[in-house]
């Protein structure tokens, strides 16, 4: 696959890579825009890209959903500073007042040359005593920022798919955050 042109669904996760990191989950129709940038997650990837509209998928299953949105920006320079923007974005949103939810730490990987990956997991805001995440390995989701060439994607990934699933946000534990590292991987690597 090129890692310059546009972004089409080849290079976005399959249902294979789901299965390969443990997630049963089924396509669903991309029938909205979906958000995933910030705090208050209003943001789209192309709001900040300002490169046309993205090409977007989403599964959902019994206990997760997952959502990916990629687009092409005009260069490597441009695609490096658009990751950098929306990584910044949800950096910011470490650190909040207690009891919403919080980004813990930022964990990257330069896969190769022209391919990164970020990723931070989210914790739930019944662990957010401080303002900021608490050491756990209890994740609720997460959201990953991803580089390959000139393409540029946001992968987000809950395993909390309705209001009352709180029991199901608060038990995702350790092998959550390497479904989302892995997830990420994969991610990073399709985008080219």
């Amino acid at each position: 696959m090129s890692v310059d042109g546009p972004v089409t669904s080849a290079n976005m996760l399959s249902n294979a890579d789901l299965a390969g990191v443990g997630l049963t989950a089924s396509p669903q129709p991309p029938d909205i825009r979906l958000e995933l940038v910030g705090c208050d997650k209003l943001q789209t990837l192309d709001d900040i890209a300002l490169s046309g509209p993205p090409v977007q998928r989403a599964w959902e299953g019994e206990a997760v959903s997952v959502y990916e949105q990629a687009v092409a920006a005009r260069d490597e320079d441009e695609a490096a500073q658009v990751a950098r923007q929306v990584l910044s974005k949800l950096e910011a949103c470490q650190k909040r007042p207690a009891g919403y939810w919080v980004y813990g730490a930022t964990h990257s990987e330069r896969i190769d040359r022209a391919t990164t990956a970020s990723w931070l997991g989210q914790i739930d805001g019944s662990f957010n005593t401080a303002g900021r995440a608490p050491k756990v390995e209890k994740i609720s989701g997460g959201t990953a920022v991803l580089r390959r060439g000139n393409h540029v994607a946001v992968l987000g990934i809950n395993w909390c798919v309705s209001a009352g699933d709180e029991a199901a946000c608060v038990a995702a534990g350790g092998d959550a955050g390497r479904q989302l590292a892995e997830l990420s991987r994969r991610a990073a690597r399709r985008l080219g």
